[in-house]
């Protein structure tokens, strides 16, 4: 029918690889001229392997039939077979019809319907059937009932005579199955929050997780844990954990941690080069900006020496503040190092700074280092 799209699809094979004319339709106006009214080259890429070429054609205006046609580039032999020619604009896989098949085939299929005793012995009516591939198609619906067993078993699924179900593949409610686990995609703006739930994979030495939350772009290209249920019991979390209940013998932990007590969200820390503080007065020795959170933040300033006068030292969001956090005198010419802890809420970003001092009468080298441990996580 003009306007009526058809696909074409078949296999080639050529002595050699190339890329141009493989295929030939040919249009003809009515069923008692020869001459050809048009044609459309079917083009595509020859490879010395056998290749499924594919193409979707509408029939033009003031056509009575259609001709296939093989070629082969000029000098190369082509191959062809499984042709096939379908009614619509989708390809499906090859079926070979009817009139494929001599009458000296074997087809190996069967329809029976006997009398004979079942798995009690019992004379029963029976209805088998055999074939490569058996088809049911019910315009609303088609039903399977018995009073006794239904059986079913396949390569991803099994319905065995106690009604166990073991499947590899497909949903439950929305969780689909992967091999030996569940999983579900919730997307929420920007992001896919997904929930797993699988058996424990390797020995309990490793504590792997059998149920875990993680988060990641609404793309799904990548997820990171949010919370994890180990296999040893330890929960790992990114968040804060509230309970109306007890905690008892559990270990709390962050996913990346190794879950022997609460550890940190984050770790960072900043190190700066060598400094050449002057004597008598404060200098930044190192700077460090930090998100909204809560923090542990140890300071480490290393002095070349203590030899005259006293070093000093401070974190502060000032830059040269002249007010100490910590301060030592001179003991024995060693070089002296400041090493303590500052605790920090930000509601904010903050910057700081590690300002040093020394009036030992002459320049100093120094090193002021910021330790930062992230306690509570603010994503």
């Amino acid at each position: 029918t003009p306007g009526e799209e058809i696909a074409v699809s078949f296999d080639v094979k050529g002595a050699s690889v190339y890329t141009g004319n493989i295929a030939l339709m040919e249009y003809y106006q009515n069923d008692t001229t020869a001459t050809r009214y048009s044609y459309l080259w079917i083009t595509g890429s020859v490879k010395t392997s056998w290749n499924r070429i594919e193409k979707i054609i509408t029939v033009p205006k003031d056509v009575y039939s259609i001709d296939f046609g093989y070629r082969s580039s000029s000098n190369v032999k082509n191959s062809f077979r499984n042709v096939q020619i379908e009614r619509g604009n989708k390809v499906t896989s090859y079926r070979p019809s009817s009139e494929d098949y001599s009458t000296t085939q074997e087809v190996n299929g069967k329809l029976e319907l006997k009398v004979g005793n079942n798995e009690y012995n019992k004379i029963v009516s029976m209805l088998n059937a055999a074939a490569d591939e058996i088809n049911f198609k019910g315009g609303s619906k088609i039903n399977i009932t018995t009073a006794g067993k239904l059986i079913i078993s396949a390569g991803n699924f099994q319905l065995d005579a106690s009604g166990n179900i073991k499947a590899t593949g497909g949903t439950i409610g929305g969780w689909e199955i992967s091999k030996n686990y569940l999983f579900a995609d919730t997307i929420i703006g920007n992001y896919c929050y997904r929930t797993y739930l699988q058996p424990v994979l390797t020995d309990h030495e490793k504590d792997t997780w059998v149920y875990s939350i993680q988060k990641g772009p609404k793309d799904k290209s990548s997820f990171t844990s949010i919370v994890n249920i180990l296999s040893n019991g330890d929960i790992s979390t990114i968040g804060n954990i509230n309970t109306i209940g007890n905690i008892n013998d559990a270990k709390i932990c962050n996913p990346y941690g190794n879950g022997d007590r609460i550890t940190p969200v984050r770790y960072d820390s900043y190190k700066s080069g060598e400094s050449s503080l002057s004597s008598g007065s404060y200098d930044c020795i190192n700077v460090i900006t930090l998100g909204a959170g809560k923090y542990i933040a140890f300071v480490e300033v290393v002095f070349g020496s203590n030899k005259n006068g006293i070093r000093a030292v401070n974190l502060s969001t000032t830059e040269n503040y002249s007010t100490p956090q910590y301060t030592v005198p001179a003991v024995n010419g060693a070089a002296t190092r400041f090493w303590y802890a500052v605790p920090l809420i930000l509601t904010k970003e903050t910057t700081y700074y590690i300002n040093a001092y020394q009036n030992s009468g002459s320049n100093l080298s120094a090193w002021g280092n910021l330790y930062v441990f992230d306690i509570q996580s603010n994503v």
